[in-house]
């Protein structure tokens, strides 16, 4: 079976939201074997939203269509897909009553407008809405099944796990669609890719494989279609081990395994706690950790020493060290790390100094240093990071991150 997603609302188009749907409903659709083949936004605008309808049931064995389903003037979905099937709508009393009661639950009375929600496409089955006040609709036009869903993430999500899933599961029969992603750090893109090229040259057609760059990280994907997910991983396992061979100790862990998570299972297995103290992150690398559930165990905390004093009087970086060596430099960037493992009672230290931008400030844009230390450890390195502010803050915590999983594991 084959799907197209088509979300509805001038927000998206605007860039005022995101449009974190099409992946949560892209991966639903993938757990069952299902692949989405087309993604569209479209705007408020009834004659635009039946073009684009139109052209999706004529090339897909399922259309899912989230948004425009509430009570809103701007809402137009119901009404823009019922003229474009030739259906009318029809007020359903049931969901009149519901709406009523609804409204009475929150304490307030229901808005009239609010009854709109009732109208519903003429043979379709109505999805109940658990959250919020916006039933979803599921309906057959020829061989295509055809389901409106609200656009608000937390109702849609509920309203694929409880019906849509399990109908378009029932329907798709045996097979799945599984992915096994490696995740890479180390390496550029371009050498990810050039390490890589014969295993990319051997994929048969039934096994795709993609590189997906994102905050310094590259995931190796293999994706195929299988019977079961044992069939699928089969038909993916000469093609991984073959990708792990030549990318060798740059491979951080697989599929949901980031570098967050890896530094977090190893420093919890060994038992070993970690401080940081941050310049130029001003916080990101502990953001970062605590991201983990269960961070408390193994991460301190983190000093955010921006100003140049609050390095010497919190940390103890020598000011002479400071004066002789410059505020970027990898021999502060150890002394930091030294004054977090101190400070916090850590048995690792993490120090991030550099210039973030977008001016210069004794060094050029993207000079960072970073330094690991510990019990038999001592790490430090300079690297010229890329990019605006933003970038290069974000690229720092991954560099450190990685420095940290590489001295770790030696």
């Amino acid at each position: 079976m084959h799907a197209e997603f088509i979300a509805i609302g001038s927000e998206l188009l605007l860039g005022d939201l995101v449009n974190t749907n099409a992946a949560t409903v892209a991966r639903a659709l993938a757990s069952i074997g299902i692949t989405c083949r087309f993604q569209t936004v479209v705007g408020d605008d009834a004659p635009q939203i039946g073009d684009v309808l139109q052209i999706a049931l004529a090339r897909a064995d399922v259309v899912i269509i989230s948004g425009g389903l509430g009570p809103t003037e701007d809402d137009l979905t119901r009404e823009a897909v019922a003229a474009a099937l030739d259906r009318p709508l029809e007020r359903r009393a049931e969901l009149e009553a519901w709406l009523r009661e609804r409204f009475a639950s929150f304490g307030r009375p229901m808005p009239d407008r609010n009854l709109v929600q009732a109208d519903v496409i003429a043979g379709a089955r109505i999805i109940d809405a658990t959250w919020g006040t916006a039933p979803g609709q599921m309906l057959e036009v020829e061989d295509t099944l055809l389901v409106l869903v609200p656009g608000v993430p937390a109702e849609l999500d509920d309203m694929f796990t409880r019906v849509v899933l399990p109908e378009l599961s029932r329907r798709a029969g045996a097979g799945r669609i599984v992915t096994r992603t490696l995740h890479v750090a180390g390496l550029g893109e371009s050498a990810v890719a050039e390490r890589l090229r014969e295993v990319w040259d051997r994929c048969p057609s039934d096994v795709s494989m993609a590189y997906l760059a994102g905050r310094g990280e590259i995931r190796v994907r293999f994706t195929t279609r299988g019977t079961d997910e044992a069939d699928a991983l089969g038909r993916i396992a000469p093609h991984e081990a073959a990708a792990r061979t030549l990318l060798g100790d740059a491979i951080l862990g697989i599929d949901g395994d980031d570098l967050e998570q890896v530094v977090a299972r190893t420093l919890t297995a060994r038992r070993l706690t970690l401080g940081a103290a941050e310049s130029l992150t001003g916080g990101g690398f502990g953001e970062r950790c605590t991201r983990i559930a269960g961070a408390s165990t193994w991460f301190r905390g983190s000093i955010v020493s921006y100003a140049t004093e609050i390095k010497i009087s919190v940390l103890r970086v020598p000011a002479s060290l400071i004066d002789e060596a410059g505020v970027v430099s990898v021999e502060v960037a150890l002394a930091m790390a030294e004054g977090a493992r101190r400070v916090l009672g850590s048995d690792l230290g993490v120090g991030l100094t550099g210039v973030a931008g977008p001016s210069e400030q004794g060094r050029h844009v993207g000079t960072v240093c970073i330094a690991i230390v510990g019990d038999g450890i001592e790490v430090a390195r300079e690297v010229t990071l890329p990019g605006d502010r933003a970038r290069v803050r974000q690229l720092a915590t991954t560099t450190a991150m990685t420095m940290l999983e590489r001295a770790l594991r030696r």
